[in-house]
Parts: C-alpha cells; structure tokens; sequence
C-alpha cells in the first residue's frame, strides 16, 4: 500500500489490481507446492500460463477493445509468450523442486527489475515514498530469508535408512 500510495490525488483504483494480483500470487505459489508429483511441471506451467487468455479477454473490455498488430509487433509477442511461457516453466519447476525459503526472495527481482525498466524505457522516476515502500517489501523477503535458514539450520537431519 505504500507503493500504491492510495491517499495521493494521482491514485486510480485500478492500481489496486497489483495488489490483488500479488495475493494470487502468494496463493498460487502455496498451491503448487502441493500439487501431486504426477503432474509435469511444463503441464502446470502451461495451465498457469494459458490462464492470462481469460484474463486478457476481461481486460479488453476495460481497455476499448483489440488492437491489430503490426507485422514486427507480432514477432515481438510471439518472442514475449515463447519467453514468458519459458519463464513460467522454470518457475513453475523451481516452485515444486526448490526449497521454498530460497526460491520466493528472487522474486523480488521483479521488483527491482520493473524499477529499473520504468527509469530507463518510461523515463519515470520513483519518489521517496515508493522506494520506501520497495525497501520494506524487498526488507520482507530477506528476512524471511534468514530466518527460514536459522530455522532449518535448527531442525535435525532426517536419519540415513
């Protein structure tokens, strides 16, 4: 919320959208974890990924509609899902594989990373109050680093068989 600074005069109530989305986030990580290892992680991936076709329909009718893109355009969406569906693989197997207190603070990467691509593609800068707000999240994930590890370091190991 400190991000989204709801109280300024520029706020738009869509942008509470972002935090919808990370609690679905949170959310959809807690569920694969627990997804059956019968299940491929590129089979979850994809089901994962497909799920923004629902969603782009909805939006079209908040947006005025399609748009027809042109030749280049359609290769750089073309290279965007090939990218992005790669991406979700590999999150998706991450999610499942990895160790959960070790793969979740990457992605604050996102974070960092969006900033980042705001200053340098959208020439935005940030304000005090959103970096702030950034620390804090960013702030979050390490300590939920650490002390994950500490309390793992603290659990005895399972006895060889």
């Amino acid at each position: 919320l400190v991000i989204l600074q709801p109280w300024s005069a520029g706020f738009e109530p869509a942008a509470l959208l972002a935090l919808l989305t990370a609690l679905a986030l949170a959310a959809r990580d807690l569920v694969t974890r627990r997804v059956p290892p019968t299940i491929h992680p590129f089979q979850l991936g994809a089901w994962g990924f497909f799920t923004l076709i629902p969603a782009g329909l909805i939006m079209l009718g908040f947006s005025g509609g399609m748009v027809r893109p042109t030749g280049g355009e359609m290769g750089q969406l073309v290279a965007a899902l090939g990218l992005g569906m790669s991406g979700y693989y590999l999150l998706t197997l991450a999610t499942t594989l990895g160790e959960v207190s070790f793969v979740v603070p990457f992605r604050y990467t996102r974070l960092v990373a969006a900033m980042i691509l705001s200053v340098l593609v959208l020439g935005e800068v940030p304000d005090r109050t959103t970096l702030f707000g950034a620390a804090i999240v960013v702030a979050a994930g390490i300590y939920a680093l650490v002390r994950e590890r500490r309390t793992a370091a603290k659990r005895p190991f399972p006895s060889p068989r």
